[in-house]
């Protein structure tokens, strides 16, 4: 009967693990490309492509976009916007926290290989 008994050292202190915080961070959000002949890779996570509507439309939709607090950034395919939308939205941005990129594809580079190069400027 003794073989099966084990003796811890007296006294036991217990002392519990204080417990974790939830993460709380910023979720990763999304990431939105409006565009006519433009995509993300394949690879590309939390990414949503978008076909381009009329130029008209595209400062509501961007609006939307960054109003519905899931976004974190927005590219946008040869981007115009009329100057009292532009401040409105870089407003938005600045409130949202939302990187706002005009993207068009470069015709600068000839060689077959940079065919897939886009420049972009940043809004905000």
């Amino acid at each position: 009967m003794t073989a099966n008994v084990f003796q811890l050292p007296l006294p036991i202190e217990y002392q519990p693990q204080p417990k974790k915080a939830p993460v709380t961070g910023k979720p990763k959000g999304w990431s939105y490309l409006l565009a006519k002949t433009l995509a993300f890779s394949k690879d590309a996570t939390h990414a949503i492509r978008i076909q381009q509507p009329s130029q008209e439309v595209i400062p509501c939709w961007i609006k939307k976009l960054i109003m519905a607090g899931q976004c974190n950034t927005i590219f946008v395919e040869d981007m115009q916007l009329p100057l009292n939308e532009q401040q409105q939205i870089i407003e938005l941005c600045s409130l949202h926290s939302v990187a706002l990129i005009s993207v068009r594809k470069n015709s600068a580079f000839t060689s077959p290989s940079f065919h897939n190069i886009c420049s972009g400027t940043w809004l905000n």
